[in-house]
């Protein structure tokens, strides 16, 4: 579970440089039935200040790393806290995807508990910006049916996912996600400094 909380730390850490997405344009969607409701989030992207909830990083081991962030509403704040820890706000749910492949995949296939090295989750924030309340997926699949990447490091990915999520607190909530696609065209490389 830490990994996933990580990886969601990690998305929040690299938009949370920028203060509000500026003319938000939407360049993916996930969507799933979460405890009998559909949900769709938005992934966004911003000409203005190059902010993007889809990134996507290679590692020297032959690995890729997939971070999706989508949100229900356009009207997200990024921003930072008194101690500089990043913040974000907004009205709706959070969701998060991360998954890995190897470099060269069209196509990869996880299933939690984890099985294999690629690093995978499934997080989901019933409120935008409230960690306390953050639920991780404990089993479930998810696919990577599209892996499409460009030499100008924008790449395409879409897929499936389904499975039992649980809070992280002691209450242990569960809830369950059927039905989840994501479809994302533009996703960002992030370089390594």
């Amino acid at each position: 579970m830490k990994l996933h909380a990580r990886c969601l730390l990690i998305l929040v850490l690299c938009l949370a440089a920028h203060s509000v997405f500026a003319e938000p344009r939407i360049i993916g969607t996930i969507e799933a039935v979460v405890d009998g409701e559909p949900k769709t989030w938005h992934l966004l992207y911003s000409n203005d200040d190059a902010s993007h909830s889809a990134l996507w990083t290679a590692h020297g081991t032959g690995q890729n790393m997939v971070i999706l962030g989508g949100y229900e509403s356009l009207d997200i704040t990024f921003g930072k806290d008194e101690s500089g820890h990043p913040t974000v706000s907004g009205r709706g749910s959070m969701l998060t995807i991360n998954f890995g492949f190897a470099a060269g995949a069209k196509s990869a296939k996880h299933t939690l508990p984890q099985q294999g090295a690629a690093p995978v989750g499934v997080m989901y924030l019933p409120r935008v910006g409230d960690y306390s309340g953050m639920l991780g997926m404990e089993e479930g699949v998810v696919e990577v049916t599209t892996i499409d990447m460009s030499e100008d490091g924008e790449a395409k990915f879409t897929g499936t996912f389904s499975g039992k999520l649980q809070s992280m607190d002691e209450a242990r909530t569960t809830v369950s996600i059927t039905d989840g696609r994501f479809e994302v065209e533009q996703a960002r490389q992030m370089k390594s400094p």
